[in-house]
This record gives C-alpha cells, structure tokens and sequence, in this order.
C-alpha cells in the first residue's frame, strides 16, 4: 500500500512540474537576474541599483518576453543632446516588455532629465507593454509618455505622476494607429494636467 501511495505521489509530481513548464500555467516564477544594465534579451530581470543612461537612440529589444523589476531602484535617461531621441525603449513585434516593481515602498522609477523633449519615454511599435508596477515621474515631453503603434498597452499598477506634457489635450497615453489597444485594469494612478489617453 505505502508503494502505491509513493508512486502515486510521483505520479502527481511529475504532472505538476510538467504544468508548470506550460505556458500561462507556471506555478513558480521565473527567477530573475540580477543586473546593473538595462536588459535586451528575453528573460525575468531584477534591478539591483540604480541606472542612468545616456540615449541617442532607444534600447532595441530582441525578440520574446522580458521582465524587469525595477526593485525600488531608479532609471534616469539623460540625453546626448538636443531634445529628440530620449525614448527608453522601442518594443517591436513579437516582444513583450513586463516593468514592475517588488519594493514594499513602491519607489521604483523611471525619470528623465531635461526640460524638452519630442520623444515618449517608452515606444510600442508593434508589440506589447504590461506595466504592472513603478513610477513615471518627472519627464517632460510632447508626445505620451506612451506611444502606442500597432501594440498594445496592458496597465495594472504603478502610477505615472509629477510629469508635464507640453501640448493642450494630450494624454498620457498615445494610441497612434487604429490597431493600437490599451487595457487598464487593476489600481494604477494617473495625475497631472493631462487626459489618460488621446488617440
């Protein structure tokens, strides 16, 4: 009896481990890396300080699905001068970009220096941005913080607070073709001057 019970038992380990390997069916998360760099290739990414980079051009993101807890940390861009090409990232097709943040205090940031820019903080041409937690603060701009173009924008947590946008009527968030979606759901936060969305 006490080998069958056994087997058994092996028998529903096995099964919950091949579960967990299914896509949208994982028991545990991925463990995530820990980096002092922003992160191109697919994998789980933690944040172990803070970040300051300097943008002529946007981080290109390879292909698959990458996570970045920001982990209380900060991301600063700063510009390599004049006021265009401060974008953070550009997601393309066929990549999936997941910022977070695990702090308890919540402190994770992305902020940019400067006070003009034509430049969204992050770009999604063609594939998906899931914003589950951190900050936008302090960015300056006349475009969205977001842009959308062929993607979607999934927004269940963080805020995006503190930020000026320059032109009258402009939403935090834009979506720049009609196959560009957004989705909130969850409890994030929005303030400022602007609308949430403008399209």
């Amino acid at each position: 009896m006490k080998t069958k019970m056994k087997q058994l038992f092996g028998i529903l380990l096995t099964l919950a481990l091949v579960l967990g390997l299914m896509p949208g069916m994982s028991l545990t998360a991925l463990a995530e890396t820990e980096v002092d760099y922003l992160p191109t290739s697919a994998g789980a990414y933690k944040l172990k300080s803070n970040i300051t980079v300097s943008r002529n051009r946007p981080v290109e993101l390879g292909s698959g699905t990458i996570s970045i807890d920001l982990a209380g940390h900060t991301i600063t861009i700063e510009a390599d001068g004049g006021e265009n090409n401060r974008t953070l990232f550009h997601i393309t097709s066929g990549v999936t970009l997941t910022i977070k943040d695990s702090s308890s205090a919540g402190t994770g940031r992305i902020t940019r220096n400067g006070t003009s820019s034509n430049d969204s903080v992050i770009w999604v041409d063609g594939g998906t941005l899931n914003w589950e937690g951190g900050i936008v603060t302090g960015v300056y701009t006349q475009c969205g913080i977001i842009d959308v173009s062929n993607g979607q924008f999934n927004m269940s947590g963080g805020s995006f607070t503190g930020n000026t946008l320059s032109n009258n009527g402009q939403g935090a968030v834009r979506l720049l073709s009609g196959k560009s979606f957004l989705r909130i759901s969850g409890t994030p936060v929005i303030t400022g001057k602007s609308k949430l969305l403008e399209r």
